[in-house]
């Protein structure tokens, strides 16, 4: 609880997102200082406002953890209404 990813941690899942398995080949890790520069990230460049558990998928490519092949065409879904913007 209070970290970036604390929504993020399912206690079980359904069978329909279970079902959804068939097409993740892999997954990866990303810090809690990565997704909360990603959310920053996204902010200020887009003005997308995201819950940092949303901005996973952007913290794990800004962050090296999932590299593209050139020429790859990659999607990274946004979601998340969780937000409360630091203005200091």
């Amino acid at each position: 609880p209070g970290s970036a990813t604390s929504s993020l941690g399912a206690s079980r899942i359904g069978d329909i997102p279970w079902t959804a398995n068939r097409w993740i080949d892999e997954s990866v890790l990303v810090s809690d200082p990565e997704i909360l520069a990603a959310q920053s990230w996204l902010w200020e460049t887009t003005r997308i406002v995201a819950e940092p558990a949303g901005c996973v998928p952007i913290a794990a490519l800004r962050s090296g953890a999932v590299a593209p092949e050139k020429g790859e065409r990659v999607v990274a879904l946004i979601s998340g209404a969780n937000t409360a913007i630091d203005l200091s």
